[in-house]
């Protein structure tokens, strides 16, 4: 994981470097001052990748990809590609001709859904607001290109690429990690994350709730008003959700009605707190069905506390979904609308 994100420092350095010294030697003041801006913008993605490289040196990021090789295979190719685009970088002058073809060359190959896919799974709270930043760093770049050169010219028609290529891989990464229906994490990228975030926590003693909970009676409600009004209930709990987690929470529709969320660094008590949330969130939904009909949907909820005990084995994926679905059943016995108490579970340092 660590050589990922040191490839990631390093792709984005070399941009940064290329950016700052094509606007010192630019022969148009304006193209030169956007190049520094790109720069700047360039920094802060160095930021964020470095800060990610803090979190899994201090133990408080897990190895995300079960095939790295695979990963780590795709970014090598991405640099080779990169260092090609930059053959000639290190010129004296540039026009805006040039400045512009060596930013949208650049920025294409750096266009991988490897990336888009990195963000998803390293910071899921904030993952839609980094994919925003960065959809604006690659529409400022189109917005030049076509300011600058006819409809009909090889730049345009490249920035007309770059703006379709970051869009398609995009919405590659969401297929991959996102429900479609709550756009919160999908199975899969549950399962991934917490497959791993299990791995750290044994390793590092460090506590990991799961949280686990699904919607009370969502076959009454599809079978009265149609299941139109059962997907709107589900979205608005997504909604709900994604607001009650902290950003370094992973919030996923686990299917149908069922939903989880992965905490770490998440104590008995926090988890406690955390669950009440989640119960108080979706109850506060006010929901129109019709003109005369408001739906105040409730939730069952269980979690699982994984804490340490060097005496204890190492917990399975499958095994924390067993408890906390028990936590969640003895919720729906005990009259529905609540959260019962987290199971509490013991890993080992391995």
């Amino acid at each position: 994981m660590r050589d990922i994100l040191e490839q990631c420092v390093r792709m984005d350095t070399l941009a940064k470097e290329t950016y700052t010294h094509v606007a010192a030697t630019c022969d148009d003041a304006t193209i030169a001052a956007f190049m520094t801006t790109l720069a700047d913008e360039e920094a802060s993605h160095i930021v964020w990748w470095s800060e990610l490289l803090d979190a899994w040196d201090a133990g408080l990021l897990p190895d995300i990809f079960a095939d790295g090789d695979d990963v780590r295979a795709r970014m090598n190719e991405t640099l080779t590609d990169i260092m090609a685009a930059l053959v000639d970088s290190g010129r004296d002058t540039f026009t805006v001709e040039q400045a512009l073809t060596l930013a949208v060359s650049l920025e294409f190959h750096m266009l991988d859904p490897v990336f888009a896919e990195l963000i998803e799974l390293t910071g899921p709270g904030v993952s839609t607001a980094r994919q925003d930043s960065y959809s604006q760093h690659v529409a400022r770049l189109v917005a030049v290109i076509e300011s600058s050169f006819p409809d009909r010219s090889l730049a345009g028609f490249m920035a007309h690429a770059l703006r379709r290529a970051w869009r398609d891989n995009r919405r590659l990464a969401a297929y991959a990690t996102r429900d479609p229906l709550t756009a919160l994490a999908n199975r899969r990228t549950l399962v991934q994350n917490l497959r791993q975030w299990t791995a750290w926590s044994a390793r590092y003693g460090r506590p990991l709730t799961l949280v686990l909970f699904d919607l009370d009676g969502l076959k009454e409600i599809n079978d009265t008003y149609g299941h139109v009004t059962g997907d709107t209930v589900l979205a608005a709990i997504g909604n709900a959700l994604s607001a009650a987690v902290r950003q370094s929470d992973l919030a996923a529709r686990y299917g149908g009605d069922e939903f989880a969320v992965v905490a770490p660094e998440t104590s008995f008590e926090e988890a406690r707190q955390l669950q009440d949330r989640i119960v108080a969130a979706v109850r506060d939904l006010a929901i129109p069905v019709d003109r005369t009909t408001v739906m105040h949907p409730t939730v069952s909820v269980g979690a699982v506390v994984v804490v340490d005990q060097a005496d204890s084995a190492s917990r399975s994926v499958d095994e924390l979904f067993a408890a906390a679905d028990r936590g969640m059943y003895a919720a729906k016995m005990a009259g529905r609308d609540r959260a019962s108490d987290p199971v509490v579970l013991a890993t080992a340092l391995v």
